[in-house]
């Protein structure tokens, strides 16, 4: 799954993913509440998430919903917003 809201970069991340040589089936959520939803009806090997989105939910609410189902899957951070480097330091901890 591709947790994404700005669109130049959701598909780049979705041509790259979905096309030769990788081929993969990738659901895309433009926000945080739609992310949970489709985690929730769906399974996937990977969440690429992205830190700021519109909404609610950021992608921190999104990586702690996904990891309450789940605490194995990988979940990749994505972002220009540099609020996410104290964020990672408290999942480190």
């Amino acid at each position: 799954m591709l947790v994404e809201d700005e669109q130049d970069i959701f598909h780049v991340q979705y041509r790259i993913l979905t096309q030769s040589p990788f081929h993969h089936r990738v659901d895309v959520a433009h926000s945080g509440q739609t992310a949970m939803e489709l985690f929730d009806n769906n399974s996937y090997d990977l969440v690429s998430l992205d830190y700021m989105l519109p909404g609610e939910y950021n992608g921190m609410a999104v990586y702690h919903h996904i990891r309450q189902q789940n605490s194995n899957i990988p979940v990749l951070f994505i972002s220009g917003n540099i609020e996410i480097l104290e964020s990672i330091k408290t999942l480190k901890d």
